[in-house]
Parts: structure tokens; C-alpha cells; sequence
């Protein structure tokens, strides 16, 4: 079956709030379980049609005339997944565009404001140490050279952690595009089998 690309939206650890993270594993656990379910649809409907009645027991195979039936059936379920794969998208941008793109955002403010700081702090240090910023024409230990301060291990972490929030920001930017494509894909499935169904 031909189905839109979904998956779970996986943030690094620690990167939004607690709360936040626990709704969006719900929805990451919903998503998983939409998966299995088009997945066991797959299965059962290529086992039918893979059927060889020549080698199969008969009760493992369909009447004839229960064909008709057996096709209004599976369009009647795979219709069910497709609306309950709509919902779940809806259910997504919603949450996204109320709680998670301002969690993610925010994420990525405290990331920006914590290298600010730890530099800032390093500097103070380095000062209080003795150390200085002055131009003088000759060598001097206690001139505070440049690039001391990005290489501190304080603020290479403090810049790691906002290049993982920054890569979360645009890893959540390419969901919800995807999301939205995907809705109005799926919006047009159900509008043509609700079309088929009734002019046949």
C-alpha cells in the first residue's frame, strides 16, 4: 500500500521540558502504533493476494463470491487508517505550533544565553588571574590571547549544546513541512475513496 512517510520525532535528551517531553513521546508512541497497524494491513493483504489456491488449504482462502466483500472490506480499513493517520497529523501541528516550537525555541535562547555567560565568565577569570587585553608592541605571558576563551571546555560544551538545540530546531522545521505535505496527501486519499465509494 502507498502510504505517506511517517516516523517519530526524536529530540536530544534533557532539551525540552519534562512535561513537554512526555506528551511528545505519546505522540511519538501513537505514531509508532499507526505503524504497526499499516504494517499488519500490508501483510494480511499481500498473504490474500499471494494466496495460490492450488496449494492452499480451503479454509485459508476466500469463497468467490466473498471477494466483493473481502475488497469493500479492506478499502473500509485502510480508509479507517488513513482518518486515523489525518487526526494524528492535525493532533501534531497543533501541538507543535501551541507547545513544542516554543519549548524547542526557548531551548535554543538558553543555549545562545549559556555560551554568553560561560564566556563572559571565563573572561572575568582570566582577568582576575592577571591577565590582560592591552596591545603592546612586545611579548607579554599575560596578555590574554585570542581564542583562549571559545577553547575552554566551559564554553565548547556551552556551544555544543546549542548546536544540538539548533540541529533539534531545524529537525522539527523539516517534520512539520513534511507534516503539512502529508496531511493535504492524505486529504486527497480520502476524498477519492470517499468519491469512489459513492459513484462506484
Amino acid at each position: 500500500m502507498n502510504w505517506t512517510r511517517l516516523h517519530p520525532l526524536n529530540l536530544p535528551a534533557g532539551l525540552i521540558h519534562k512535561k513537554v517531553q512526555t506528551a511528545l513521546d505519546a505522540m511519538n508512541a501513537q505514531m509508532t502504533g499507526l505503524l504497526e497497524e499499516r504494517q499488519r494491513f500490508d501483510e494480511q493483504l499481500s498473504k490474500l493476494l499471494e494466496a495460490d489456491p492450488a496449494v492452499s488449504e480451503p479454509d485459508t482462502l476466500p469463497d468467490v463470491d466473498d471477494w466483493f466483500s473481502l475488497q469493500a472490506n479492506g478499502t473500509s480499513r485502510r480508509y479507517d487508517l488513513l482518518c486515523d493517520e489525518a487526526r494524528l497529523r492535525a493532533k501534531i501541528a497543533d501541538f507543535a505550533e501551541t507547545i513544542l516550537c516554543g519549548a524547542v525555541a526557548a531551548a535554543v535562547d538558553a543555549a545562545r544565553v549559556a555560551i554568553e555567560e560561560n564566556e563572559a565568565d571565563i573572561h572575568r577569570k582570566l582577568l582576575d588571574l592577571g591577565y590582560h587585553e592591552h596591545q603592546i608592541n612586545t611579548p607579554d605571558p599575560c596578555m590574554l590571547m585570542p581564542g583562549w576563551i571559545k577553547s575552554h571546555p566551559a564554553v565548547a560544551a556551552a556551544r555544543a549544546g546549542f548546536n544540538l538545540a539548533h540541529e533539534a530546531a531545524r529537525q522539527l522545521d523539516q517534520f512539520l513541512h513534511e507534516n503539512t505535505a502529508a496531511a493535504k496527501h492524505l486529504r486527497e486519499q480520502i476524498d477519492g475513496l470517499r468519491a469512489a465509494a459513492v459513484h462506484g
